[in-house]
């Protein structure tokens, strides 16, 4: 199927798996738990059998909280959602350690979001019973075990369609400094995004991505879930507890299943640079990484000359990084390097960026080194707005000196 004849998110799980029913499309690596892989046909009849539970009981439209720990089962209930026409409002589950804060915010998303469903494992229901019934914002939500679902045998039925301006997706911000704030995602502004993923990173059939970022974070579900759907190529899945408890974790997978591309903040990218020993780092072959992204939070010259200077032996070059620039509303990706490109790196006077100016200066003694996060393309267009009046800032608030 031609990529303008797909028009949804479950048509193009339905393309993949006439394409490619035997081909691997995720497999999930952890460190306490076994590996296990799902080939598109696999994917596709656990989608089908999810959907056709969520049918009997719902309508298409109705909104379908997942609450899923790290895992394939994430990506089996989210395209059950797409296939039922339903709209998927992903969300982590109630944090043990942290009850009360992360309980709250779940609260917050049910409240915004007013699922009438809600998939989760046998093993996380059980858990988080006794949360739910500590608030009336979970009352007259249908749970449902995805793991008690048996997939679909025999005949796969055709796909429904939908429209593609119809919502698909409730992506909700991570709520670090405010409420989360959900973002209401189309088929078309999925499916125009994960094609801007593929714009510049230079994606084959033969590319291999590692995950490791939540599934419910707008980067982790987009680029590391539907864009290797929509290129045809395997992802690979881990756990962020594991990579963040184990940095040596996530080069190791990229070494081991010789990846092609993969990302994170900047903080994974120092922890890495920092915690692994140099007996971990000579076990490392990273000559097949062709785009380290380098997004969610400031991201810092620094740390990039770090890892270069410590993983550079190993097959790790320079240009691999692509610092970008993305965010929930924009459904995903707004800006960022193409493959092969040198990162922009410019030093300004601190002062003047304070003041909203950017003076381009000789480093020095009052300077400050900023990252460029490449460029927008496919149609992106980027303003930089007055928050008070809202109308564009001039371009005249840049300079270059010295």
């Amino acid at each position: 199927m031609k990529p303008e004849a797909i028009k949804s998110v479950a048509a193009l799980l339905e393309a993949r798996a006439r394409e490619f029913p035997d081909r691997v499309a995720y497999r999930y690596v952890g460190e306490t738990t076994g590996p296990r892989e799902l080939t598109y046909d696999q994917l596709r009849r656990a989608a089908y059998a999810y959907a056709a539970q969520l049918r009997e009981g719902g309508r298409q439209g109705d909104r379908v909280l997942l609450q899923f720990p790290p895992g394939l089962e994430f990506i089996e209930a989210f395209f059950g959602c797409m296939v039922a026409g339903m709209v998927a409002v992903p969300a982590p589950p109630p944090n043990p350690l942290k009850p009360k804060r992360s309980l709250d915010r779940l609260v917050s998303i049910v409240e915004s979001a007013w699922p009438s469903w809600a998939l989760t494992t046998a093993s996380v229901l059980s858990a988080i019973r006794p949360a739910l019934a500590e608030s009336p914002a979970f009352d007259g939500i249908r749970w449902l075990a995805v793991d008690t679902i048996a997939p679909m045998t025999g005949h796969i039925p055709p796909v429904t369609a939908v429209a593609p301006n119809t919502v698909a997706l409730i992506q909700y911000t991570s709520g670090s400094t405010s409420d989360p704030k959900g973002a209401a995602l189309t088929h078309q502004n999925i499916l125009h995004n994960v094609q801007y993923f593929d714009e510049g990173w230079d994606h084959t059939h033969d590319s291999v991505v590692v995950n490791w970022l939540p599934a419910f974070h707008d980067l982790g579900l987009l680029y590391g879930i539907i864009t290797p759907m929509w290129g045809g190529f395997m992802a690979v899945q881990m756990s962020p507890i594991d990579v963040i408890q184990r940095p040596f974790s996530w080069l190791e997978t990229m070494s081991n299943f010789r990846a092609t591309h993969s990302g994170g903040p900047n903080f994974m990218y120092e922890l890495c640079s920092r915690k692994i020993t140099e007996e971990e780092r000579l076990t490392l072959d990273l000559g097949s990484w062709k785009m380290a992204l380098n997004a969610a939070e400031p991201v810092r010259a620094e740390t990039m000359e770090r890892f270069v200077g410590r993983f550079g032996s190993v097959g790790f070059s320079s240009r691999t990084f692509s610092p970008g620039y993305g965010l929930s509303e924009g459904t995903c990706k707004v800006t960022a390097l193409s493959c092969d490109e040198e990162a922009t790196i410019l030093s300004v006077r601190a002062d003047r960026l304070e003041q909203d100016f950017v003076e381009v200066v000789p480093e020095g003694l009052g300077t400050r080194t900023v990252v460029g996060c490449g460029r927008p393309g496919s149609g992106v267009s980027i303003a930089i707005v007055d928050p008070d009046t809202r109308t564009a800032r001039a371009r005249e608030r840049w300079a270059r000196s010295g």
